[in-house]
């Protein structure tokens, strides 16, 4: 998967750790890191990763990936990092980190990250350890939160008195069109319907 291209669906992901969540996850960056337990430059990375992803968890979804089949072994290796892997971990059941993004990207080493902007477009692929990862993770993290537009409490009573513009921001930000809508009500229901 080359950068600037747009990152297909994952799926499949058999969850060892945390939530799942959509991949590419929308309206967020999303760091999809290829990892293995025999690899020691992984393990070097999953403080950093942990550290990276506490720092901008109001726009950044992290989820390591692994080839290994889901073993007793693997869970237990996952819970025995703590606080060094924290951020959601899975098996990629499907094979769809592989075929999808490692194989199309020619990576041949573990660790290896792709970043994905707000808009599913692949913005890294490399190591995650390298010093342009990190810049590149805040850059995007600021891109998707001001994309998002500016936080709103999403209550009929609150958008009343919220500028009109502000709420169009929050409409664009979700992918709502708000073309044809020429009361202030019509873009209020529409951002409450949103939710």
């Amino acid at each position: 998967m080359s950068v600037g291209s747009s990152c297909p669906k994952i799926e499949g992901l058999e969850m060892i750790q945390g939530e799942s969540f959509e991949l590419p996850a929308k309206g967020y960056v999303t760091c999809i890191e290829s990892w293995a337990t025999w690899c020691g430059p992984c393990r070097q990375v999953f403080p950093h990763l942990s550290q990276i992803a506490a720092r901008h968890k109001d726009n950044l979804k992290v989820v390591g990936v692994t080839q290994e089949p889901l073993t007793s072994q693997l869970r237990q290796f996952v819970t025995s990092q703590g606080k060094n892997m924290d951020y959601p971990v899975a098996v990629d059941g499907y094979q769809d980190v592989q075929e999808k993004l490692m194989m199309p990207a020619q990576a041949r080493g573990i660790p290896h990250a792709f970043l994905i902007d707000h808009e599913g477009i692949v913005r890294y692929s490399g190591h995650p350890g390298d010093p342009s990862f990190e810049a590149t993770v805040t850059d995007l993290c600021r891109k998707a939160e001001a994309a998002r537009g500016p936080e709103l409490e999403l209550t009929q009573e609150a958008l009343s008195t919220t500028a009109v513009r502000d709420i169009k921001k929050a409409l664009q930000a979700r992918g709502i069109s708000y073309q044809g809508m020429t009361e202030k009500q019509e873009l209020i229901d529409a951002l409450l319907a949103s939710v």
